[in-house]
């Protein structure tokens, strides 16, 4: 009888294997990180990953070290002389550790000075990216071609701060769909406070209502409407805050009634992501935190605790995976002088299962 070797280890997030292949590499683990490639994909912060068919993604990250030189004793690290793009950036990988660029090219189309911060999708077809830019949020919107295996633009939008609770709110901080619509996150200027917004879900770049002969209401009006204390209104002025703050980018997952949303909170220098949840409209934090590293010594990244909703995971339980990533660095000692010899640094990509509390 024959021996079939199973790739994928018992103890994976995801069922396909992408959770292995994304890991950071180390040295009690040297089958993790496949995708990783020292001269143009050396580390990346990801965000979001899109199903495009079972076992491959489109993954959306904030950051790219490239040009790098790896550790002599820490596969996953790198000396001080890598090269970093912190443009928002995509690269098609597969759960058997395969990958390549969009495209190829490692930057998602836009202006530069872009920092992406939240990214969501519907189905396997339509994907939306969020980014802070130039004191605001950008929203870009891209289908994906089966036939032509391309992501293809289909509309991009500036949103400009606006007026609420005598601050500026400035939606750049969370993207997520809820039915027809699309949500995104903002918060205030001021005092971090939460806010969200929405428009149908196609409409994004879009200013004028469809002239489709009919009256589709709601759906067709490009316009953007504002969670107030007593629905969505048209008028940002109304808008009224969330009962949380958030330092950073938030990620949000949907089950059924219930939404969970992460967010970032601080402990002195320290950040970690604390998540909420919001059931029978009222919302209330979750039980526990997710360290993100520290401001102090750059160890945290900007992200959050990005639930990956459209990743399948390999649990039966009510989980969903989820990941962080977070730089480190150590100094190496040489045993010959007994002197720090030079400094190696590393961003820690690390998959869990986030158990849905209900």
């Amino acid at each position: 009888m024959g021996t079939v070797r199973n790739r994928i280890a018992d103890t994976s997030v995801a069922h396909d294997g992408i959770s292995e292949v994304t890991t950071t590499r180390s040295v009690g683990h040297p089958e993790h990180g496949m995708i990783y490639h020292p001269g143009l994909l050396a580390a990346v912060t990801p965000v979001h990953l899109h199903q495009l068919t079972p076992g491959r993604y489109v993954m959306v990250f904030s950051r790219r070290w490239y040009d790098a030189t790896v550790s002599l004793v820490d596969p996953g690290a790198y000396l001080d002389d890598f090269s970093e793009d912190t443009e928002p950036g995509w690269a098609i990988v597969t759960g058997t550790g395969t990958w390549s660029f969009p495209a190829r090219t490692a930057t998602v189309p836009g202006p530069q000075g872009r920092v992406l911060t939240a990214a969501t999708s519907r189905s396997n077809t339509y994907l939306y990216l969020l980014s802070s830019y130039d004191g605001g949020g950008y929203l870009q919107h891209f289908r994906w071609s089966p036939d032509r295996d391309m992501l293809l633009p289909v509309g991009e939008e500036y949103l400009g701060p606006v007026d609420a609770d005598g601050q500026k709110v400035i939606f750049d901080k969370g993207v997520f769909l809820d039915g027809e619509h699309l949500v995104v996150v903002g918060s205030g200027d001021s005092d971090d406070a939460v806010y969200m917004a929405r428009k149908p879900w196609g409409r994004v770049g879009a200013n004028r209502v469809w002239a489709s002969g009919g009256d589709r209401g709601d759906l067709d009006d490009p316009s953007w409407r504002y969670a107030s204390a007593t629905g969505w209104v048209a008028s940002s002025t109304e808008l009224a805050a969330l009962p949380m703050t958030t330092l950073g980018p938030v990620s949000v997952y949907r089950h059924r009634d219930t939404m969970f949303m992460a967010t970032v909170a601080a402990d002195g220098d320290d950040r970690f992501a604390q998540v909420w949840r919001r059931r029978y409209g009222t919302w209330s934090p979750v039980a526990g935190t997710t360290p993100l590293g520290s401001v102090a010594d750059n160890t945290y990244l900007g992200g959050t605790l990005q639930l990956q909703p459209y990743v399948r995971t390999s649990s039966s339980d009510l989980v969903v995976p989820c990941l962080t990533a977070v730089a480190s660095m150590h100094e190496v000692v040489d045993d010959e002088v007994e002197e720090v010899s030079h400094t190696e640094y590393r961003i820690d990509v690390a998959w869990d299962k986030w158990t849905v509390s209900l």
